[in-house]
């Protein structure tokens, strides 16, 4: 194609992008539609392409020049903009999320109540009894779980190993299992709140009489060393999700002065800043229990970690961002 062709059937798209890059540099933002600055990634893609053809085409240095220079500056707004997303994150996990936590503390407490009693209870019942467990779950799914952590075959000191595949397909196992629970935690919470109050009571009860019931020989050498590395990020994730959704059902039952919709609307940014630290959690509950929860360490390294994680999340939801602005 000769360059003056090549020059008219994509002029349109280097002015656009040298346009929409001055309002960037100038930061007169307001000036254009959101819609148009998120069009810098593709147009950027764009001159990219018209840069390699006009450099393996040897068009004049000008034009290669001008594209050169424009594709410098494309390069330098975008990766900007992602190191700021970055640093949202960051002012986010430090300071935003643990002072919503600490704001909606009412609704926490509650929570972890509604989360924990109902755990230790049958968690001490399941291990009193052997039997109290098959009143909650199904003969087979017992004998599931009881199967995962039977050390009855293994030698004295040998521990559950898996290989490095196990631990990378295990991974994207627990995100996707302990985020699920987290969701539907929270969304029970459009149920006037008590969908949020079923699932919190409910996996407290399941997860305290699963614990209970391992607890007894010849489970419990494998299953506390392996819980409690990540417990301390995982269980209590869950309970801010369900704070978050209990959250939306009080609004959606004392909205206020304002349509149930509307009081809705206004308490979900909240609701969401929750959410979003709590899935933060789950995530990282689950690099420790694909990662670290099945290593052959001895249990004082074991139990000692836990410690140090369980006080850990105190001290963050408790302490990070105190000397911010509240979120």
């Amino acid at each position: 194609m000769h360059q003056s062709r090549f020059e008219e059937a994509h002029r349109a798209d280097w002015q656009e992008l040298d346009r929409l890059l001055n309002e960037l540099e100038q930061r007169s933002h307001s000036t254009a539609r959101k819609g148009s600055l998120e069009r810098i990634p593709l147009l950027y893609r764009r001159v990219c392409g018209h840069y390699s053809l006009a450099l393996r085409r040897y068009y004049t240095s000008g034009l290669v020049d001008r594209l050169h220079a424009l594709i410098l500056r494309g390069h330098r707004h975008i990766y900007k903009q992602r190191g700021q997303t970055l640093q949202e994150l960051a002012a986010f996990c430090h300071s935003t999320f643990p002072l919503r936590v600490r704001k909606a503390w009412r609704y926490v407490v509650f929570s972890l109540l509604m989360f924990y009693l109902p755990a230790l209870i049958l968690g001490w019942c399941s291990y009193r009894d052997a039997t109290f467990i098959y009143s909650l779950m199904p003969p087979e799914r017992v004998a599931q779980m009881e199967r995962m952590y039977d050390t009855t075959d293994l030698a004295a000191g040998e521990t559950i190993v898996r290989d490095k595949e196990t631990d990378f397909a295990m991974f994207g196992h627990y995100i996707s299992h302990n985020i699920s629970i987290g969701f539907r935690t929270f969304a029970g919470g459009m149920l006037f709140g008590i969908g949020a109050l079923f699932a919190l009571l409910y996996n407290g009860a399941i997860i305290g009489s699963v614990a209970g019931h391992l607890s007894h020989a010849p489970y419990a050498a494998a299953f506390w060393p392996f819980v409690a590395g990540h417990s301390a990020w995982e269980l209590t994730a869950i309970a801010l999700c369900g704070a978050a959704g209990l959250m939306l059902g009080a609004k959606l039952l004392q909205p206020g002065p304002y349509r149930r919709l509307d009081a809705l609307r206004h308490s979900a940014l909240e609701a969401l800043q929750l959410v979003l630290g709590a899935a933060l959690m789950l995530v990282f509950a689950a690099v420790i229990e694909a990662f670290w929860s099945a290593q052959p360490l001895p249990l004082p390294v074991k139990y000692g970690f836990s410690l140090a994680n369980w006080v850990l999340v105190l001290l963050y939801l408790c302490t990070s961002g105190k000397n911010s602005h509240a979120a």
